[in-house]
């Protein structure tokens, strides 16, 4: 009976360590998409948006495109620049990334 006990305790903390593992996830800061990787009238802010699909996540791709907001700079090459933060509590990292039109972007906190 107790080497049944070590053994279910030895899993329960290997469960433990392997989602520790995993819980570092993304929380979106920032998502701008246009021309600038600022706020402009040849840019819109997609922060919210990309929140919903990505928050909570280890990793995500998204193919970057007008489809995020419409066109906000016609004939114009628009990126989309991302800030984001892995982890929590006192293991917080910050990260940023950028792509432009018609390629993927990828956010990671593996």
């Amino acid at each position: 009976k107790a080497a049944a006990q070590i053994k279910e305790s030895k899993e329960l903390k290997d469960n433990r360590s392997t989602t520790g593992a995993q819980t570092s996830t993304i929380r979106i800061l920032q998502a701008i998409y246009g021309v600038e990787n600022k706020l402009g009238k040849e840019s819109c802010d997609v922060t919210s948006k990309l929140a919903r699909e990505a928050n909570g996540k280890p990793s995500f791709t998204l193919q970057v495109s007008n489809d995020l907001c419409g066109d906000p700079a016609p004939a114009k090459r628009k990126s989309l620049t991302v800030s984001y933060v892995c982890g929590q509590a006192a293991s917080i990292q910050e990260k940023s990334t950028n792509a432009f039109e018609h390629r993927n972007i990828e956010l990671s906190c593996g």
